[in-house]
């Protein structure tokens, strides 16, 4: 779910805030201090990572999207609209370190080049459909609303998938008598 909303948004941030009435060279701008503020969430989220549960942290990071995409429906200036790049960078930028470090605490890092090999091709779908998707609800609608509070509801969905997600037990084999 996160890799299909991330390149929904992403793609449609210039429009979202054009439409806003903000002028491109601003938009361009807040889209550039959303992608450097990541840098700064993968570094504090790796941190917190190594001190607290990986899932909890993964989470929290999942709620603090989803509030994220319910911010930027109320973005009325340049300057809220910088104040939510950085934020949004932080929390977004923290989710490809974080399911990096949760794959291998759950299935132990010499199985990762086969859960990134079942995880790739899933992800790419994702990252095609939702760029998509926000277009098509764009088309439909003629605002943004609609979709950016899907992708609420679905960064929250997957808040919870992860929650619920315990790592793996490995079943025991029968010992020999």
């Amino acid at each position: 779910l996160a890799f299909l909303v991330g390149p929904g948004e992403a793609l449609h941030m210039v429009p979202y805030f054009t439409d806003k009435g903000l002028s491109p060279a601003t938009a361009v701008t807040i889209l550039a201090v959303w992608a450097a503020s990541g840098a700064v969430g993968a570094i504090l989220f790796g941190f917190l990572a190594e001190r607290f549960n990986i899932r909890l942290v993964l989470t929290v990071d999942f709620l603090l999207v989803a509030l994220g995409f319910l911010l930027l429906l109320g973005i009325q200036s340049a300057t809220t609209a910088i104040l939510w790049a950085v934020y949004k960078g932080v929390v977004g930028g923290a989710m490809l370190p974080l399911y990096q470090i949760i794959f291998a605490d759950y299935y132990g890092r010499r199985s990762l080049g086969s859960i990134r090999g079942i995880v790739w091709p899933v992800q790419m779908g994702a990252n095609a459909v939702g760029p998509l998707s926000a277009a098509m609800a764009y088309d439909i609608t003629g605002n943004y609303f609609f979709i950016f509070l899907s992708f609420a509801i679905l960064t929250f969905v997957a808040s919870i998938l992860v929650w619920l997600a315990h790592p793996p037990t490995r079943l025991l084999m029968p010992q020999p008598r």
